[in-house]
C-alpha cells in the first residue's frame, strides 16, 4: 500500500486533522464504524487552537473558517470538489487562494508545505484578534442610534 502521506515504515509524514462544524460533529455524518487512514485524526478542539499547531489549512467549501486561518498567517489551500463552486477565494488586495482538486491535491500540498510560511507583515495573532474579537455591544448600540 503506497501513499504520499506515509513513510517507508508506514508512519505518517503528514497528518490531516479533521475539524467538523460544531453543529455537525463527525458522529452525525453517518461515518460510524468507518475507520480513517492512519494519517487522519478527528478533533473536537477549537479552531484557533488547531490553527496554532497547523502548517497548512486545507478546507472544503462552503465555510468561512479559511479566513481565520489566513489572517493567522497560515497558508490556505481550497479543495474544489466535483460540484458547483460558489465559494469565493478572493482575499483583500485581490489575491486568490490556491485551489486544488483530487488530481492536484498531492502536488499542491507538497508545494505549499515545502514553501516558507505566509509572508504576512506584522503580528498575525494581533491581526487575527482584531478581526475576530468579541462583539462590543456599545459600538453596535451607537451605530443603531445614529442610523437614519
Amino acid at each position: 500500500f503506497q501513499t504520499p502521506f506515509l513513510d517507508a515504515h508506514h508512519k505518517p509524514r503528514v497528518t490531516f486533522t479533521l475539524k467538523c462544524h460544531p453543529d455537525l460533529p463527525w458522529e452525525r455524518l453517518g461515518r460510524k464504524g468507518k475507520s480513517l487512514p492512519a494519517w487522519f485524526a478527528v478533533s473536537e478542539r477549537r479552531l484557533d487552537e488547531l490553527i496554532e499547531e497547523a502548517d497548512l489549512f486545507l478546507y472544503v467549501p462552503p465555510t468561512g473558517a479559511w479566513q481565520q486561518a489566513y489572517w493567522a498567517g497560515l497558508p490556505v489551500l481550497k479543495y474544489r470538489g466535483e460540484y458547483l463552486d460558489v465559494d469565493s477565494t478572493a482575499v483583500l488586495g485581490g489575491e486568490e487562494l490556491p485551489v486544488c482538486t483530487r488530481d492536484t491535491l498531492r502536488a499542491s500540498l507538497t508545494r505549499i508545505l515545502l514553501a516558507s510560511r505566509s509572508s504576512m507583515t506584522g503580528d498575525p495573532q494581533a491581526s487575527l484578534h482584531h478581526r475576530f474579537s468579541a462583539v462590543d455591544e456599545s459600538v453596535w448600540a451607537k451605530l443603531v442610534r445614529s442610523a437614519p
